[in-house]
């Protein structure tokens, strides 16, 4: 997922809201018209002196649903940015996540292959050419060298991948001790 897609899902809930808002804010505009003018109506009508507290009436309801569409409204906005905001979070988590792996392994496989380089370099020349004793044994010491070294970096990954894997199992344990060991020599 490219982080563009993210930010125009969040150009696009945003500019819902406002279309929500503003279908909102120009239905209750017209129910508030349209109320006004039956309390007008019937006061014409049966002339009553109840006009004020019926225009009154109508006024406070269209205020209550003004603070509940702003209320509603900020609500899902803030829920939005939050889904955001975590969305965005997550996602540059995984970015962070990407880089790391990507320089352990830039990392990992650099220094598999300089002993790897060094073996190889090591029995070419044991092959093609004929060298004295004590030359093909510093050769051959140095071959064996590189492969203990080599052994050494794959186990240490290898440990390193358990202890992760086992992470949440790993506990200690109590161990006790009996004995008497005073009179050992140390």
């Amino acid at each position: 997922m490219k982080f563009t897609i993210a930010y125009s899902l969040v150009f696009i809930c945003a500019g819902s809201h406002c279309f929500w808002g503003y279908s909102l804010h120009r239905g209750s505009e017209r129910i508030y018209h349209l109320e006004k003018e039956v309390v007008a109506l019937k006061n014409t009508l049966h002339a009553t002196t109840s006009y004020d507290t019926a225009l009154h009436r109508v006024e406070d309801a269209h205020q209550r649903r003004r603070r509940q569409y702003w209320g509603e409204g900020t609500t899902f906005l803030v829920l939005t940015l939050l889904a955001s905001g975590i969305v965005y979070y997550a996602y540059y988590r995984q970015r962070q996540l990407s880089k790391l792996q990507q320089n352990f392994m830039l990392s990992v496989t650099h220094e598999l292959k300089t002993p790897l380089a060094g073996i190889k370099l090591n029995m070419q020349t044991l092959q093609r050419r004929k060298l004295d004793e004590e030359v093909q044994q510093k050769l051959i010491r140095t071959a064996v060298y590189e492969t203990d070294r080599l052994n050494d970096l794959c186990n240490n990954i290898l440990m390193a991948t358990q202890m992760e894997s086992k992470k949440e199992a790993m506990y200690s344990d109590a161990v006790k001790l009996q004995g008497d060991y005073s009179g050992r020599g140390g």
